[in-house]
């Protein structure tokens, strides 16, 4: 069985990968790569396809509509149509909303409804004070904690049972959804200083499957980095994020539990 994840530049796989792997050790799904070759010859709708990933970019100009487009968002909606379990992270949460609106306050100001959408929201972006401009020689300068408050994976029966964290954001959607009483939509996670309080991370039933939106990056985790010349803000930026890195790990788990969920009843129906 595999897990294919979204590989053409410029998507960015390199951080999404390991902790997708993490979500899926142990069981038979094998995280792969793919293309917009593989998916017009339809490794989507292969029966060992359980599910799929459609990440963020590097920068701030997706290829998405360009490689995808209309066709492929047409084929990654019937592929979860018939119970797959979608992840769209970032740039991917933007590309599958009924519409895109990026005023970022450093460049051109972006706008799209695609046709063939698949989640009737509309991802805005970037998130007031959150963010930033990207530049290549000042890694990372696209990337900042936003406070959200999420639902725990340690009571995910309990809908009143929310906890507050910190976690990475690097320009991703506010996702405003078209009907906050969608009864198909469960928030997973809101930005707790934005008005109205979007939805930082949402589970949407989808057909027989349901994807898993991200607006912000909870599988950006704390880790060590040795003290070298240029390292400095993402050291900064790791230090601030070490004390929420048991609450990230907690939403992480959340997220991980709608995938597996969704991949048993898929593999269940197909017996597979």
């Amino acid at each position: 069985m595999k897990f294919p994840v979204y590989s053409e530049r410029p998507a960015n796989t390199e951080s999404l990968i390991p902790p997708l792997k993490e979500i899926f050790k142990g069981t038979e799904i094998q995280v792969v790569e793919f293309d917009s070759r593989d998916l017009r010859q339809g490794i989507l709708h292969e029966k060992d396809t359980v599910g799929f990933c459609l990440p963020g970019i590097i920068g701030e100009t997706s290829g998405y509509s360009d490689q995808i487009g209309e066709y492929g968002l047409h084929e990654m909606s019937r592929a979860v149509k018939q119970g797959r379990a979608m992840l769209a992270v970032c740039a991917g949460a933007y590309f599958i909303g009924r519409q895109t609106v990026y005023r970022p306050p450093w460049g051109p100001h972006k706008s799209k409804n695609p046709v063939n959408h698949l989640v009737p929201a509309t991802g805005f972006g970037p998130v007031k004070n959150l963010g930033g401009r990207y530049d290549p020689s000042y890694w990372p300068s696209d990337l900042s904690l936003a406070q959200v408050w999420y639902k725990s994976a340690t009571r995910p029966h309990d809908k009143d049972h929310w906890k507050q964290a910190a976690v990475a954001y690097g320009n991703g959607p506010a996702i405003y959804l078209d009907d906050p009483d969608n009864p198909d939509i469960e928030a997973l996670a809101y930005y707790s200083d934005v008005p109205h309080k979007p939805l930082a991370a949402a589970n949407v039933r989808h057909g027989h499957g349901s994807i898993t939106m991200l607006g912000a990056l909870p599988h950006i985790g704390y880790r060590e980095i040795a003290p070298h010349p240029g390292t400095e803000r993402i050291r900064k930026l790791l230090e601030d994020m070490k004390p929420h890195e048991a609450a990230r790990q907690d939403l992480m788990q959340t997220v991980a539990s709608r995938l597996h969920s969704q991949i048993l009843t898929y593999r269940e129906k197909f017996s597979i």
